[in-house]
């Protein structure tokens, strides 16, 4: 077999039944497939195919791992990296497995990626379409409502949207308003010259630790979700808009919870 052809076989979408769910902190699901499942279809294309690891690194709160994946004569890295203790937000341990063994799961599946395997998840839509078309329709509801909670959060009115929502592709349902608050949604009373109430420092500093610990994200991504709320810093974050804040920062943690 060549290697285009290679390539080819372990770019090819998963089974429905492979591929799993989490719910994201804020709210909709994201799908995923397990290491397991990748392994397996590493054996199945390519029999021959090996894989080491590097020695595992502790820096700070995480754990950090390097997989190099071999196939056919081609190696292709990836890292890898797990929080030491992973705690929600009530401070539940939510933790599966080691550190080591998490870290190691996690650069195996993106040394994977690298050649292709899974690599549709990146595109939610794309999956649920997938799935939809197989008959898996946990597909059609997810989708609505991550549509629903990513609309919200842009502060996009869901009925005003001028592209086809998801729900019309799959469900002849119609879609409900966000349950998120948004931008638009604040009335910001103009009886007053005050500016609108703004969060605790104590809730800032929970803010970027739920961030940065809990959900993996960098600063730059958290600029990102701000920006989605018109907001330059934490600091500016309105009190109405906070869990809507942290709702959209759960939503795009990568995280598998």
């Amino acid at each position: 077999m060549e290697f285009h052809e290679i390539l080819a076989e372990l770019k090819k979408p998963f089974k429905p039944t492979q591929h799993q769910e989490r719910p994201l902190p804020g709210g909709g699901r994201w799908f995923y497939i397990t290491w397991q499942d990748i392994r397996e279809r590493l054996d199945e294309v390519y029999p021959e195919w090996s894989c080491t690891w590097t020695e595992p690194v502790f820096i700070g709160d995480y754990c950090f791992i390097s997989c190099t994946i071999s196939i056919a004569g081609v190696s292709r890295q990836a890292p890898g990296n797990a929080p030491i203790q992973l705690l929600s937000s009530n401070g539940k341990d939510m933790s599966r497995g080691t550190p080591i063994e998490r870290a190691t799961a996690d650069a195996f599946k993106n040394a994977a990626e690298a050649f292709g395997v899974a690599r549709y998840l990146d595109d939610q839509r794309l999956t649920a379409s997938l799935m939809h078309k197989q008959g898996d329709y946990r597909a059609s509801k997810f989708a609505r409502e991550n549509e629903e909670i990513a609309l919200g959060a842009r502060g996009s009115p869901i009925k005003k949207s001028k592209s086809k929502p998801i729900s019309d592709i799959f469900s002849p349902e119609s879609p409900r308003e966000p349950d998120v608050i948004t931008p638009n949604q604040v009335n910001f009373s103009s009886e007053s010259p005050k500016e609108p109430d703004v969060i605790t420092l104590d809730q800032v500093k929970r803010l970027w630790t739920i961030a940065r610990k809990e959900y993996q994200l960098s600063d730059d991504d958290v600029r990102q979700v701000l920006a989605k709320f018109q907001l330059e810093s934490t600091r500016a974050i309105p009190s109405t808009l906070y869990d809507a804040v942290m709702r959209e920062l759960g939503n795009v943690s990568p995280v598998n919870f």
